[in-house]
This record gives C-alpha cells, structure tokens and sequence, in this order.
C-alpha cells in the first residue's frame, strides 16, 4: 500500500483506519495486551502488512512538527496533512482513553506486586530514567515518574500513601476505606477513580483524570487550614507546598499534554525547544546539551517518546538540520 489513498478502491480507507487503530494500541499503555492479536491481523494479508506500515510511516512523520517559517529555518518538504493529522490526534486521544481506563487493571505488565499483608508500609522510589508501576495490597495501582518517592501505609483502618517528592498516578481500587494521598500541606481523599500527584518548585498540582474526590487541607496539624475542594474529572488543582491557602483549579499549561506521562510520551505544542529538552533530562541516564542558545529558542510540537533519549535526540537532530555528537558527558546538538 502506498500513500494514495484510493491504491485499493472500496477497501483502502478501512484498511487504514484498522491499522491506525492498530497503532494506537501498539503506542498505548495495554500494548503487551494487544500484540498477539496484532500479529494474526497482520498476517492474515499482505494487504494488512502494507497498510501497518504506512500507517507507522505516518505516525513517525508526525511525530515533530518544526515552526520552522516562525524561527526562519529552511523547511526541506511540507509536512503532509489530512490523514497525517488525524492520525497523530487519534494516537493522543485513543491513547488517553486507555490511561483513563488503568484503575480497572489490578496489574500492568511488568508491574511489582507488592505483598498482601494487613499491616503492610512499603517505602517506594524511581531513579532517574525510571518509571515503574507498583500494584499494593488493594489492588490500587501507583505509578512513579523518575525520581520519584512514596511511603505506603495500609492496615484495616487506612489506606495512606504519603509522596515525598516527584510524581505518581493513583488508580484507586474500590474499598470501603477512602484512600487518601499525603503531599505537602494537602491531603487528597479518592474511593475511586485515577489522579495525578506532583511536586512542583513551589506547588503541589493535582489533576483528576477520571472520578472525583476531595482536596483538603493536611489533617492533624493546626499549621494548614484552608477551604477543601470538590475534585472532578478532567480538571487540575494546585496548592502552596507549604500553605494550603489560595489553594485553587488551575488551568492546563499552556502548549503541554502530558496526561500519556506514565507510557514516557508527551505532547507539546508550539513550546521552546529548551523547555523540551530540560524535561527529556530528567529521564535520559545521559543528558543532551544545546551548544548555541539560538537552538533553544527554536518552537517545536509533536509527541515526543522522552524516555528513549537517543531516539529523541535523533529525530531532533534529523526534523531540526542538526548536527548530534556523541560525548561522554552527554549528547551535543549544535547548528550543521
């Protein structure tokens, strides 16, 4: 199959629906779930074999879209549109769907199950690089950003989770104990549903992807006070690490998707290159440095896998007309 979209009339356009579908579920967080199926699809016709593969084709070329006419960059060909487009807004929406459905698994692959004791406090930590799915005695799944560390505490009269820095989505089993996260001056209280926890420089931010629940002022110390909030899906709230007043929704960075955060995507539009790179750094066991501060300045937007940091750095450096260098302290991207 080529890229005309009537190379196989009557059939063409299903075909390739079915493999932007099939996409979506390889990219997404249950990929591991879908691939034997994925495997029989695709053998079943070479037909099936060709479509995959130009869906992937597009799929990679959507991946970064340079502003090039903004920043004065030559652009080597136009980025192609129509099909192109959909295909890398139903990878982010279809992709998004699945994360909000991960409360219903009692385990990710690859997850670590944590042992089934009444009386079970666990201590758990990512290092940089790393984000890992853990599966407590509940059946509430945690998954943590890099560096990242939390404090488990359950027994039959709490179900506690107390972050002490970095980021984790809760997926909250059904219990008939509230589960309820400890971070800075706030408190968040879930029965179910799936958020967001993070630290900020200054801020803790909250965002509920799917259910509801309540933010509220850390109990047992007279140090916090402040109005609790009603919680609600697809909205974000933020509070002073230290101080709980002016504790409030907030609305979604400007330019920044990052709701695909526990599969290592992210998807940014129209945001400085720097600012890309800064958050990739916090993966990549090696960094990437920009050696003209022009390149920073650079506006970029695509998803971005900022877990696989040479891979990154790559398309980087193949969508911008970059030179990329190998180091040993780190990956060089500098003008050609």
């Amino acid at each position: 199959m080529n890229d005309n979209d009537n190379a196989f009339p009557g059939r063409g356009e299903a075909l390739k629906d079915e493999a932007i579908e099939w996409v979506v579920h390889l990219h997404g967080p249950e990929a591991a779930a879908f691939k034997g199926r994925f495997e029989q699809w695709r053998a079943q016709s070479p037909d099936h074999r060709q479509a995959y593969e130009w869906a992937m084709r597009h799929f990679d070329a959507s991946a970064i879209l340079k502003e090039s006419e903004q920043h004065g960059l030559a652009r080597t060909s136009r980025p192609r549109v129509g099909r192109c487009i959909f295909l890398g807004l139903a990878l982010a929406a279809a992709a998004s769907v699945m994360l909000a459905t991960l409360g219903n698994r009692q385990a990710a692959d690859g997850a670590k199950l944590l042992p089934h004791d009444s009386g079970q406090k666990s201590a758990l930590a990512t290092s940089r690089g790393q984000i890992r799915t853990f599966v407590l005695a509940d059946g509430t799944s945690v998954t943590l950003d890099a560096q990242s560390k939390l404090r488990v505490t359950m027994d039959p009269s709490q179900r506690r989770l107390d972050l002490e820095q970095g980021r984790v989505r809760v997926a909250v089993a059904r219990d008939a104990r509230p589960l309820t996260v400890f971070a800075g001056a706030g408190e968040i209280v879930a029965r179910e549903g799936a958020f967001d926890v993070s630290f900020g420089n200054r801020n803790i931010l909250v965002s509920f992807i799917r259910g509801s629940g309540t933010i509220q002022p850390r109990s047992g110390s007279v140090a916090f006070a402040g109005q609790p909030m009603n919680a609600l899906t697809g909205q974000r709230y933020t509070y002073r690490r230290f101080d709980f007043v002016g504790a409030a929704k907030v609305t979604t960075a400007p330019g920044i998707d990052d709701r695909q955060w526990p599969t290592g995507w992210f998807e940014y539009h129209t945001v400085p290159l720097s600012v890309l790179v800064a958050e990739a750094n916090r993966y990549g066991q090696r960094k990437i440095v920009l050696d003209d501060a022009g390149i920073g300045a650079i506006a970029v937007t695509g998803r971005f896998h900022l877990t696989n940091t040479e891979g990154f750095a790559q398309r980087l450096a193949e969508s911008l007309h970059l030179d990329m260098i190998r180091r040993a302290d780190a990956i060089h991207l500098t003008r050609e």
